[in-house]
């Protein structure tokens, strides 16, 4: 744990009496950390030199935890000789740059997260029992053509760096401390148990990514003078959403608009003037001027920007991001199509290499992308990976990358994104651990009749992985906002926590009941961005593309935390039967009540856990337990203990019907005599 511990000499050599007020969020004092001031004018808040603060907390409630001759940049289960199991397991996922960012000195100047003060979160998540941390992308990104006030994560400039924003100024006025802070972060989850998984993004990267300069043909190019009104093609008299394939391939090519898409599209610059790249470059390397500036200003043109990979997506062009080429032709289906003397254009079936890809792939570019993840295994320690649409990918380079973080190590933890169960199998096969699904999506029916089924039958039990139980995501809205109503939150964060078949997701944020969402990408539209008070300062931003805070001073935190300990608490004591999905009772009769039963029995070892839930916050619900129980439960005696109830209910008599009251939320145990 060397990294952590030359962390805290770096701020023990700091160690001084900031000239300004250093503020913090009162919450963030979870360790009893005593020397501190407050300010009537800044309630929520406390005064605290950061140096001592932070120093105290990463001593007491880390550093104190630690085996001082343990190697903590090693990835937890690289040694392990069985196979991680993941169901069951609670996932948080963080953004680091907003997770911790706070005005620490005057109102409106707000400082960026960092690995440092997110090292000081750790404990306090531990306590709500997460195993594994999920890290929104942390690569060196692009100012270049941003969409707000910060460069979006996605819009990677250098996946082999960190992001500088990441480093923490108590740590010294110099970058070159970056990657020790970032190897701290990982030594400090492993000393506390707790796994590190990363988002990589493979597919897209910066419109200036640092490949640009050494090889301008790995992009696509349009006119500088299309930039501002550039959009993908959509298909005439059509305007639902289309997954491209062979039916519209045909009609997506034969599109009469097409010459005129196609039109916007130049060489790259080294193809229409070398002479004058030579030039630029050198620019380039001279002055450190931006790359792309330099070719826009010189050439006229620009690359492309990105897209989605669906017909008559209604989003606009991601305009800070674009697609390199895995290849250098066209699918073969598609041939018939293309000029070859005319420049290389892209599609959305250039963009699905899952389905149509060219034969002569970009060798320097496979094997560039290859060795990103073994990089971050070998110097960081990392111990998972999630990527970003990796579906859009070839098979053969996903299963190239698979096989490479494994010869690292074989344990290593790997997400898909993969919303349908249909697909799990083969992610399965392919390797992966557990899939995302849309579960966030299915929790909006949860006042409706047909939910158990939907949820049961339909997703969690038909999938060969687990599936991310999340009530909300980074590109959803949130969770507080969609269910606005405390006993309707509490139902469905009991539900998604006992749900068979699952890795349980929270969303940095989830536990201080923010509204504001992060990203517009899924279910959501311009108007999602202004759910908060137009007084509030966070009004009408996006953390993905501005300086965003959480409202770590809300009055509602203690309520929502005290429901997410409870059912992570329950979780951990019935792990062994709860992650186990053959343990799972799928009682009849269901499919379509206002009721919601979750049984697991294991009669070999002879436990059990109930959980039953009224979905219903205005009717009352009759129904007769005994009547779903299994004949082993029946033919046992006991009594049903209650571990958990929103009501006033002391105990659990199965042999008459239970009336449950509105909303009523009971787990129970039943314990022989």
């Amino acid at each position: 744990m060397k990294n952590i511990l030359k962390l805290l000499e770096r701020l023990e050599k700091q160690k001084i009496n900031p000239a300004r007020p250093y503020y913090i969020p009162e919450a963030w004092n979870y360790f009893g950390f005593t020397d501190y001031a407050t300010d009537n004018d800044r309630a929520g808040e406390i005064v605290v030199n950061p140096y001592e603060f932070y120093s105290e907390c990463i001593e007491k409630n880390i550093i104190d935890k630690a085996d001082r001759k343990r190697d903590y940049l090693m990835a937890l289960d690289i040694k392990a000789e069985h196979a991680v199991e993941v169901s069951g397991k609670t996932v948080y996922s963080m953004l680091p740059r907003m997770l911790t960012a706070w005005e620490h000195t005057e109102k409106g100047h707000i400082h960026s997260g960092t690995f440092l003060k997110s090292i000081c979160y750790l404990p306090y998540l531990k306590s709500l029992g997460v195993d594994i941390i999920y890290l929104l992308p942390v690569f060196e990104v692009s100012d270049m053509y941003k969409k707000g006030e910060k460069a979006s994560p996605y819009a990677i400039k250098n996946i082999y760096k960190l992001d500088a924003d990441l480093h923490d100024p108590l740590a010294g006025e110099t970058l070159g401390f970056l990657e020790t802070e970032f190897k701290a972060f990982v030594e400090a989850c492993h000393i506390l148990n707790i796994r590190v998984m990363v988002d990589f993004v493979f597919r897209t990267f910066s419109r200036d990514n640092d490949l640009l300069a050494q090889h301008p043909e790995w992009l696509y190019w349009i006119d500088l003078n299309c930039n501002e009104t550039f959009a993908a093609p959509g298909l005439e008299g059509e305007k639902e959403l289309i997954l491209i394939d062979d039916k519209y391939l045909e009609v997506l090519y034969n599109n009469s608009k097409l010459n005129g898409y196609k039109a916007r599209f130049t060489y790259p610059p080294n193809v229409l003037d070398k002479e004058k790249w030579e030039k630029v470059l050198q620019i380039h390397r001279n002055t450190g001027k931006n790359i792309l500036k330099l070719v826009e200003e010189h050439f006229g043109i620009t690359t492309m920007p990105g897209f989605s990979n669906m017909l008559n997506d209604p989003q606009p062009p991601w305009k800070d991001v674009t697609y390199p080429k895995f290849y250098f032709d066209y699918d073969s289906r598609v041939s018939k199509y293309i000029d070859a003397a005319a420049p290389d254009f892209l599609m959305q079936d250039g963009v699905s290499l899952n389905k149509y890809h060219g034969s002569i792939k970009n060798e320097t570019m496979w094997s560039y992308t290859e060795g990103v993840i073994p990089y971050y295994q070998q110097n960081y320690g990392i111990d998972g990976a999630r990527i970003d649409m990796g579906h859009a990918l070839p098979p053969e380079l996903n299963k190239n990358i698979i096989r490479r973080t494994r010869e690292n190590n074989k344990n290593f933890l790997l997400w898909s994104e993969e919303f349908s169960v249909d697909k799990s199998l083969q992610a399965a096969k392919d390797g992966f651990h557990f899939i995302s699904g849309f579960l966030y999506g299915l929790y909006k029916e949860t006042q409706e009749p047909g939910f158990n089924k939907k949820l049961l039958e339909d997703v969690l039990l038909r999938s060969s992985l687990p599936v991310a139980a999340a009530m909300e995501t980074p590109d959803t809205p949130r969770s507080a906002y969609i269910h606005n109503n405390k006993r309707l939150l509490e139902i469905i964060t009991f539900i998604n926590g006992f749900i068979p078949n699952k890795v349980l997701f929270i969303n940095n944020g989830q536990e201080l009941m923010e509204y504001q969402p992060m990203n517009l990408g899924l279910d959501n539209t311009e108007a999602g961005r202004f759910v908060l008070d137009k007084n509030d300062p966070m009004y009408g931003k996006l953390a993905f593309f501005d300086n965003y805070y959480l409202k770590w001073t809300s009055t509602e935190k203690a309520w929502i935390e005290s429901i997410i300990k409870k059912v992570n608490a329950l979780n951990k004591e019935y792990s062994s039967l709860i992650s186990d999905k053959a343990n799972f009772i799928m009682p009849e009769g269901f499919n379509e009540s206002m009721v919601t039963v979750l049984i697991y029995f294991n009669q070999g070892a002879g436990k059990n856990i109930m959980l039953l839930i009224n979905r219903s916050i205005i009717d009352r619900q009759e129904i007769k337990v005994k009547d779903m129980l299994p004949a082993a439960f029946n033919s046992k005696t006991g009594k049903w203990v209650i571990k958990y109830t929103n009501q006033s209910r002391t105990g659990l008599d199965t042999t008459e019907s239970v009336s449950l009251l509105e909303g009523e939320i009971i787990v129970a145990e039943m314990q022989q005599s």
